[in-house]
């Protein structure tokens, strides 16, 4: 009976360790939802990045049509999420095509490394044209674009983590995705 006992002793505590050791990023990393854009844009952030200041985005941003309205990043700014309005005026079908442009245009470049995935998908309600790549770089840094329309406007978020990030950062991509909503409802065709 004491030998029965200790066996299942010690499943539940291989057990319980499995599960503990079985937790991802996700499950340990707090998330935040931020409204941007005068509410229009909301995503869920990593409570570990912090918003980058105005002064900070001119400094590190000098192309002003590029520069992006608010960049998450972490300490050693080895990740940064930032988020875009551009000024170019656009419609669905023309999202499209500045979308396939891009990334011929980067497929062209000696920037990318390695393309991982590139196409259109729905995201709460939104065609986005999303594209995921390799920089070719020094240091492996992992990019997700997405492009989509706000207030008839190209909008645009990337998303870079170095390699050393990439196992968390990768599962942290997945909630950012899921979470982005872009409220472009009062242009009609989306």
């Amino acid at each position: 009976m004491k030998k029965r006992i200790l066996v299942m002793l010690s499943l539940i505590i291989i057990m319980l360790f499995l599960n503990a050791c079985s937790e991802t990023a996700t499950d340990t990393i707090q998330f935040i939802k931020f409204e941007m854009f005068d509410g229009k844009v909301t995503a869920d952030i990593p409570k570990a990045l912090e918003l980058m200041s105005d002064d900070r985005i001119k400094e590190l941003y000098t192309n002003k049509s590029e520069m992006p309205r608010y960049v998450f990043i972490n300490d050693d700014e080895t990740v940064s999420i930032a988020f875009t309005k551009t000024e170019i005026e656009t419609n669905p079908e023309m999202l499209e095509l500045l979308h396939n442009v891009s990334y011929i245009h980067l497929q062209k470049s000696d920037e990318i490394e390695d393309v991982i995935d590139e196409g259109f998908e729905e995201i709460n309600g939104n065609n986005v044209g999303t594209l995921k790549y390799i920089n070719n770089d020094d240091t492996k840094v992992y990019c997700m674009r997405v492009h989509g329309i706000l207030e008839n406007k190209v909008f645009k978020v990337v998303y870079k983590y170095s390699e050393g990030h990439s196992e968390e950062w990768s599962e942290i991509e997945a909630v950012l995705r899921e979470s982005l909503s872009i409220y472009a409802k009062e242009i009609g065709n989306l």
